[in-house]
């Protein structure tokens, strides 16, 4: 078997419990026959593009040696990812193909903690995270596959580049089409290729979305519709750039046709408390979700915490709430316990860039959706929506933020009520009950060991 044969054989054989590796087309036409030394890629979820740079890093491994300022040179060839956990991620279905009998063959040395193998022709695959920009400074490298480029940082590509261009090496690059950093610069001119001089770098791109992978149905592209946004579904399934800036949240009279209510048996309930600091207000919302439906508003500010939590605990009993979902940010631990110690099941949340944009598009899909009902009257949270805005951080990220001067904290009170009521029902995530909180169990005691008896603390 020829080492030609032996790559087009392998990839499957891992990833595809046992099939022989048939390429998709858009695997054969963007990857496995480009000869371009910058091939851009963005991708939908679940396209292939996995099997894809695994193949291609043993496409790389197996070339000829070059010849460097008159050296001759083996492959180098880097797996490169944002972070070390998507290093070590991106990396594992490599590592694995190694082991393959007609591969393993190949194999010198290889060492899974520090990321690399060597092939006894001379040549490495090494992985790296770009989040340790000066480890992928100095090497000749010859081929670089990177992965999730989108969130690669602008300093990793300006201390890689400079390595590729001393030894003429390769660039293949997939990820999510986000952002305004290098990969879409990259993308921008693979599109403009025809029109560059031969002697320029060549580049090519394309964007690849999810109904590529043949294997995946337009059933399963209709669900994955159903869980995000527009623009979340044009980005991460038809792999289409879209500038996510402006106002976030669309349509929003349109959900705002139900009312606040008591406490309904046999209703599930769900709490989202967003604390004051500093000026803002202090919000708590009861999500019902039986009906789908913000049923309960407290709002007030400039009232100390201890009042706050004692008011929290009583509409919480009231509602019989399964969880308080609360934001401690910036106000330390000590209201979350207290609420414990009150009765109340408390999950917490952190505010990053990335949790609340996480947090926020969960909520932005479910109104889009037409999922999730706000009481007619809620003029506050109504404003509030309409103000949110969403800009591109310089890494790809996106921020949430609102004009100076308004307030969204019942903004983010109804997200952590509906996004942990919703997360909570459609995972089947276990929850304590009502009832462990009540009557008698409400004033239960700890029980600790002492002298050999469990007695009460």
């Amino acid at each position: 078997m020829t080492k030609q044969a032996v790559l087009r054989s392998f990839a499957w054989d891992v990833l595809n419990r046992g099939e022989p590796y048939q390429p998709f087309n858009w695997q054969l036409k963007h990857v496995h026959t480009r000869h371009e030394k910058r091939v851009i890629l963005p991708c939908g979820r679940r396209s292939g593009k996995s099997t894809a740079g695994v193949t291609a890093t043993w496409d790389e491994l197996l070339q000829p040696p070059i010849t460097v300022h008159g050296k001759e040179q083996n492959p180098l060839v880097y797996v490169l990812a944002p972070t070390q956990e998507l290093a070590m991620k991106i990396w594992e279905p490599f590592w694995e193909s190694t082991f393959i009998p007609e591969l393993d063959e190949l194999v010198r040395d290889r060492n899974k903690k520090r990321m690399f193998v060597d092939l006894k022709t001379g040549a490495r695959a090494q992985a790296k995270s770009a989040d340790n920009a000066i480890s992928v400074q100095g090497d000749r490298v010859t081929a670089v596959l990177a992965d999730e480029a989108q969130d690669i940082i602008e300093e990793a590509w300006n201390r890689l580049i400079p390595s590729l261009l001393d030894s003429q090496g390769r660039l293949i690059a997939f990820g999510i089409p986000k952002g305004k950093g290098r990969f879409r610069s990259y993308y921008a001119l693979g599109q403009q290729a025809e029109n560059r001089d031969a002697e320029e770098i060549d580049y090519y791109s394309a964007c690849v979305p999810s109904q590529a992978n043949p294997t995946i149905s337009t059933a399963q592209i209709e669900a994955m519709r159903k869980e995000l946004t527009e623009d979340e579904f044009q980005q991460q399934i038809m792999a289409a750039w879209i500038d996510i800036e402006g106002t976030v949240f669309r349509n929003v009279d349109e959900c705002f046709d139900g009312e606040f209510r008591d406490y309904q048996p046999g209703h599930r309930y769900y709490m989202g408390l967003d604390l004051a600091k500093e000026h803002d207000f202090t919000v708590a919302y009861i999500f019902d979700v039986t009906d789908q439906m913000l049923v309960y508003r407290y709002r007030v500010n400039k009232l100390d915490y201890p009042d706050v939590e004692e008011h929290v605990a009583r509409i919480y009993r009231d509602y019989h709430c399964r969880v308080l979902h609360m934001d401690v940010t910036g106000v330390g631990a000590g209201p979350a316990g207290h609420l414990r110690r009150m009765g109340c099941h408390v999950v917490e949340f952190k505010y990053t860039n990335e949790s609340k944009a996480r947090l926020l598009g969960a909520l932005n899909a479910e109104m889009q959706h037409r999922r999730v009902h706000f009481a007619a009257e809620d003029d506050q949270l109504r404003k509030e929506l309409k103000m949110v805005e969403a800009s591109i951080l310089p890494g790809g990220g996106v921020r949430y933020d609102h004009p100076a001067g308004y307030y969204d904290d019942c903004v983010q009170a109804a997200a952590l009520a509906i996004y942990l009521g919703i997360q909570r029902v459609t995972t089947n995530t276990p929850t304590k009950s009502y009832a462990t909180f009540t009557g008698k169990n409400r004033r239960r005691r700890r029980r600790v060991l002492r002298g050999g008896k469990m007695v009460r603390a």
